[in-house]
């Protein structure tokens, strides 16, 4: 007698992934005086993720017949065999995971004379991913720039070799969310063997205060054509500090949630880099061309600050190398 039955194992997935996104936009673009040019737009937009999965096993399974054998789920979850205790596989799973998002955004842009521009923009963001505490569900990011069209002015006239030259400098906010991550409770339910019923235990304890990675951007940039468009590029030079960076700890158990971890924001980090793109017209007929492409880019990262205080447990067993203070 066989405790799983003879035969092939079926195993049967079904996923399914639904979706809607609804957005709203109004645009405007007029110029005044044949020298000023104003642009705007404003919107809202609201999206919903669903992903829901169900899968299940067949065991005994014959592809000619297309039958399979039951088996008692309940008995085979815990058993002892004759190379010692065993235990089957759940033999049905179910997931269903959903986000939620709605936004505000809007952005403007005012040029002078086709050679000074000025750009702004905002976006305000709620999710259900993001801290139940209404101070972090209220975070917009933002964003400004300048830029100059040096080529235009009267004065570069004089330098025909440069046929485009343009000037820029971008200072703004960015947001980010991990989906991973989950500001509610997250626990596990399965049916005991043992006693019969269901038991549940906590695997992410909750955090209301968990909110979106804030980075601060800072662009100042050069674009370029030069040589009758023979030589092309930008100079790029960036600073990003990220601050209330995601990251999961363990939590301690007095805390009644057991042996559980839990999603916070710890850590800041500074990225800063300069990057350069080249492209250049090596020949140019009117029957073949060949042009080449570069790119050189430069990084430094540094993280600035990590709260990793070790938990007493932890302590005690002799892990505390495993978390450092910086």
């Amino acid at each position: 007698t066989y405790n799983i039955p003879d035969g092939d194992i079926l195993n049967l997935r079904n996923q399914i992934r639904s979706s809607y996104n609804f957005r709203q936009q109004l645009d405007y673009n007029q110029t005044f005086a044949s020298h000023h040019n104003v642009t705007a737009l404003f919107g809202t937009e609201t999206r919903q993720n669903k992903l829901t999965m169900h899968k299940h096993t067949e065991y005994g399974y014959d592809d000619q017949l297309l039958s399979y054998q039951k088996i008692d789920e309940k008995e085979l979850s815990n058993f002892i065999g004759l190379m010692g205790w065993a235990s089957l596989p759940d033999v049905s799973g179910y997931y269903e995971n959903l986000n939620r998002y709605v936004s505000l955004y809007g952005n403007a842009a005012y040029t002078l004379n086709d050679k000074y521009s000025a750009t702004a923009s905002l976006r305000w963001d709620r999710s259900n991913l993001w801290g139940t505490s209404s101070k972090y569900q209220s975070k917009p990011i933002w964003s400004a720039g300048l830029s100059w069209m040096a080529s235009s002015e009267g004065f570069m006239k004089d330098f025909i070799w440069i046929n485009f030259l343009k000037v820029r400098a971008s200072y703004g906010i960015t947001g980010n969310i991990n989906p991973e991550y989950s500001p509610y409770t997250v626990a596990y339910y399965s049916e005991n063997t043992n006693v019969g019923g269901n038991y549940g235990y906590v695997s992410t304890r909750p955090n209301k205060d968990l909110s979106w990675e804030k980075t601060t951007v800072t662009n100042i940039g050069l674009d370029f054509s030069l040589l009758n468009n023979r030589l092309g590029g930008t100079i790029e030079y960036y600073n990003r500090y990220g601050e209330r960076l995601l990251s999961s700890t363990m939590g301690v158990p007095t805390e009644g949630y057991g042996f559980s971890t839990y999603a916070l924001n710890n850590g800041e980090m500074r990225n800063r880099g300069v990057d350069l793109n080249l492209n250049g017209v090596v020949i140019k007929k009117q029957s073949f061309r060949w042009e080449a492409r570069t790119t050189f880019s430069y990084n430094k990262n540094k993280i600035m600050y990590v709260n990793v205080t070790a938990p007493v447990y932890f302590l005690q067993l002799d892990y505390p190398e495993a978390y450092p203070v910086i």
